[in-house]
């Protein structure tokens, strides 16, 4: 979440990392995103991160990645 609040700009890029930050950050990233019209790049976003954590961790553990 963190790095997709920094990578955005303008206001959004004020407002993302007051999202998550403190007591309901994860409601209130959520309402930020949808708010600002960006939820369908953020889940693109998150998809691509796990993606990533995914192949880091079969590497790591000698595995190969098919796909």
């Amino acid at each position: 979440m963190s790095d997709f609040a920094y990578a955005q700009d303008g206001r959004l890029h004020a407002d993302l990392p007051r999202a998550i930050s403190g007591r309901g950050a994860f409601r209130y990233f959520k309402d930020t995103i949808h708010r600002y019209g960006v939820a369908e790049k953020w889940y693109a976003f998150k998809e691509e991160a796990l993606k990533e954590i995914a192949r880091e961790w079969c590497k790591d553990n000698g595995l190969e990645v098919e796909g």
